[in-house]
């Protein structure tokens, strides 16, 4: 007899050992998940609807150029009212060193154009920008990107640049 035999899926010791693995997989993606605290302030920002009409982005630029590396997140609501911050109909997410000159970028034709399109469509577009040291930026980008989902919508890959 082979020790083997007994774990297989066919027998009762089998099935309790498939089901601790399977348990003990859900534990860890749930922790993993949990101690993220990037993306769930950024998801409780958006909850109380603690964003910025582009517009008001546009506006502060003029006023104020003074940038910092950080992420940032573009909402876009197609409808004109919006009821729960967190249906958006679009998502992008993206990091720079210098994060007001990229996002004024996206708004002016020089970035994502689903971004562009959307903004120029009339679309209600908000931005959320979050201060973060170069070091965190790649892991602070791909962690929110996940959280958010934002390869089904807008971003193309699932974050961090290749130099940081």
């Amino acid at each position: 007899m082979r020790i083997g035999q007994y774990f297989t899926a066919e027998t009762p010791y089998g099935f309790y050992a498939i089901g601790g693995i399977a348990i003990l997989l859900i534990v860890i993606i749930l922790l993993s998940i949990a101690f993220r605290p990037l993306p769930k302030k950024i998801a409780d920002r958006i909850r109380k609807k603690d964003y910025m009409k582009v517009e008001d982005f546009l506006n502060s630029w003029k006023e104020s150029k003074e940038d910092y590396p950080g992420c940032y997140v573009i909402l876009i609501y197609d409808k004109k009212l919006v009821i729960n911050p967190m249906h958006y109909d679009e998502i992008y997410v993206g990091q720079s060193v210098n994060v007001r000159k990229r996002l004024f970028s996206h708004c002016m034709g020089h970035g994502n154009g689903n971004v562009y399109y959307s903004l120029k469509s009339g679309c209600k577009v908000y931005v959320i920008i979050q201060k973060c040291s170069r070091k965190k930026l790649n892991r602070a980008e791909i962690d929110l990107i996940e959280y958010f989902n934002a390869t089904k919508s807008l971003n193309m890959t699932r974050g961090g640049a290749p130099s940081r």
